[in-house]
């Protein structure tokens, strides 16, 4: 579950803010009403008395600019509250936020592919008609505390990297700071839609340990060089820039900002040579795979968009040419025209001379702004006859693969086996695990195979890079050591692998997630096993048989 504030965009009174917000939370969007309407702390029945009385007591904080707060809490996509988890989730809201008894107006929606609450909060005490600030004004802060213990109380899953998680004696407490750096969700977004590494993944990944391992500025430019990648200064503070995309030096790493990198090389050197222009996004085999996809459909949309970049890049640098040519012969020509027009002598005529050079400039500024018309409208035909094109989960259900589509959306879901608290990472010798080398890192222990980490321990969880049986079966291992029993989070597909290995092992599975039945996987595993002894008992006698060591 993930939390965010609407941001208050003023100009309006306080009455008529509290109106909007309620107004917009429980109108009817892309033509289907709310799921669901609530509300707390009125004396009124009907929602449009609540929003008069909401208003009405807004309007008395005459000492907050706008005292009614809009948060949104969404739910994952496979998560469908009920009405009555709504009203709970909402009350407890109010709790954590130390608003109890104050107004509020809710609305559970279902128009896009996830459930959200809106929340409209009136921070106005009812008796003081003060407004309460949250949390001493770090209400956002408060709001990811609330979302935890919302998660706890009703048994939704837990967001990656989420900032609070509950301990062992059911207190929300600040969670462990992840130290690796991440792409932004904007990065990640369109890492999803196309199947392409971001720049920011490929800073992070790929060109942040180059500059680690830099000694010098020279060796530091030349390593980035050869990735087709640059180190630039701009004002004070230093930029990567990814083939031509920029990214903040201190993204990628801490150690890559120009400070850091100033204080350990010295001054900042500019680099000597030309960068040679490569491409450093995703190719097929860089592309992040999702599981159940075809390796040939991939191909050929990837194949697609390359093909799409390399027309629109070349119609826009022509286009930017032409341009620039037409802007400067529009300099030009103007030039000429002040000459032609300031020509002759204006000795005892600067009141002239000044209506002329003010006619000119006027004329001229007018044909400058017609120019920026026309090119705009030109840079707005390339974008029309170059649309973008659908995003990797659109192409393949626009193609009639909708199964595929669903496996690729799935596979942003966080793959875990889940413990019941914190426990401090150790690495494991257990048999199923010897095929990975445990490394402790930080506050967690990464087990690598082939050099690669595909398990991480985390205390509370056990994230997998990687979801073959060997991976699943050891992450059921570590868990099952640390906890004695496991939660699995992720795809369908694969908690339904991880439930079929953690029955077969042995191992309690306590929460198998939405949609996996546990019992019809034990008795699918135990009429195998009857199988298997059948078929065994059957070669025995026929060996026995065979031998002559069996009659009857």
């Amino acid at each position: 579950m993930i939390v965010k504030r609407s941001a208050d965009r003023g100009g309006k009174s306080r009455a008529a803010s509290a109106k909007a917000i309620v107004e917009y939370i429980t109108r009817a969007e892309k033509g289907e009403r709310p799921l669901h309407i609530g509300s707390e702390g009125f004396f009124a029945e009907s929602l449009q008395a609540q929003t008069a009385e909401m208003a009405a007591l807004a309007q008395c904080a005459i000492r907050s600019r706008n005292p009614v707060s809009h948060f949104i809490l969404s739910w994952p996509e496979h998560e469908k509250p009920t009405p009555e988890q709504a009203d709970e989730a909402a009350r407890i809201f109010m709790r954590e936020l130390g608003l109890e008894g104050h107004q509020a107006i809710w609305a559970l929606h279902d128009d896009t592919r996830v459930r959200h609450l809106h929340i409209a909060l009136n921070r106005t005490h009812p008796e003081t008609e003060r407004a309460v600030k949250i949390n001493k004004g770090f209400d956002i802060n408060a709001a990811h505390r609330a979302v935890a213990i919302i998660e706890k109380e009703q048994g939704w899953e837990p967001e990656a990297r989420a900032l609070f998680q509950i301990d062992d004696q059911g207190q929300a407490v600040a969670a462990e700071r992840d130290t690796n750096r991440h792409p932004t969700s904007k990065a990640r977004d369109f890492e999803h839609r196309t199947g392409e590494r971001s720049a920011q993944r490929v800073a992070i990944e790929d060109l942040a340990p180059l500059i680690r391992e830099a000694a010098s500025w020279k060796q530091l430019h030349a390593a980035l060089a050869d990735r087709g990648a640059s180190y630039i200064k701009k004002g004070s503070g230093g930029l990567i820039l990814v083939g031509e995309t920029p990214i903040k030096a201190s993204r990628a790493d801490r150690s890559a900002s120009l400070t850091a990198l100033t204080k350990r090389l010295g001054p900042y050197e500019p680099a000597q040579t030309q960068v040679q222009e490569k491409t450093l996004s995703a190719t097929p085999e860089q592309a992040m795979p999702a599981p159940s996809l075809s390796a040939a459909r991939f191909l050929e949309y990837w194949q697609q968009r390359a093909a799409w970049l390399r027309e629109k890049k070349a119609a826009t640098e022509k286009l930017k040419a032409r341009q620039e040519i037409e802007r400067e012969a529009l300099k030009r020509k103007h030039a000429q025209q002040r000459t032609e027009a300031l020509r002759g002598v204006w000795r005892n005529r600067g009141e002239a001379l000044n209506a002329m050079r003010a006619a000119v400039a006027a004329a001229q500024k007018a044909d400058r702004a017609e120019q920026r018309k026309l090119h705009q409208a030109e840079r707005e035909h390339l974008r029309e006859r170059h649309p973008p094109l659908p995003s990797y989960e659109a192409w393949l259900r626009l193609g009639g693969h909708a199964k595929e589509a669903d496996a690729w959306r799935e596979r942003l879901r966080s793959t875990a086996i889940m413990g019941v608290s914190w426990v401090e990472p150790k690495p494991s010798n257990r048999a199923d695990v010897r095929a990975f080398e445990a490394v402790p890192v930080g506050r967690e222990v990464h087990y690598r195979r082939e050099g690669r980490t595909d398990l991480v321990d985390r205390g509370r969880s056990i994230g997998l890079a990687k979801t073959d049986d060997t991976a699943i079966l050891a992450a059921l291992q570590i868990g099952h050591e640390k906890w004695g029993g496991v939660a699995l989070r992720g795809s369908l597909e694969f908690r339904q692998r991880a439930a079929t290995l953690a029955i077969a092992h042995r191992i309690q599975v306590r929460d198998p997630g939405e949609g996996v039945d546990l019992k019809a996987i034990q008795k699918a595993h135990e009429l195998k096993q009857e199988q298997t002894i059948t078929q065994s008992q059957t070669q025995k006698v026929h060996r026995s048989r065979e031998r002559g060591g069996y009659s009857r």
